[in-house]
């Protein structure tokens, strides 16, 4: 956002190989963490859905513990509720 190059960024320990390593040493239960806190922000901003990204893990293992979070996210947050009338 400020203007930097991919190179730049990955030369500062950024990018998309810094999400990849992350992503895969991550656990379940901190990746599950931390993406509740992010989710919970935006709910409180009004955000009413949102799409989650997977792709960051490039192997089996770590796209099946993503989408294990993402599964989980769903199931334990509800974005919209309807007023009953």
């Amino acid at each position: 956002m400020q203007g930097a190059s991919y190179q730049d960024i990955a030369a500062q320990g950024g990018g998309i190989v810094s999400t990849v390593t992350a992503t895969r040493a991550a656990s379940i239960e901190s990746l599950f963490a931390q993406s509740e806190k992010r989710l919970i922000a935006l709910m409180k901003e009004g955000v009413t859905s949102i799409e989650i990204k997977s792709g960051y893990g490039l192997d089996l293992d770590t796209e099946r513990k993503m989408l294990t979070v993402a599964r989980q996210l769903g199931q334990n947050t509800t974005f919209m509720s309807v007023p009953h009338i």
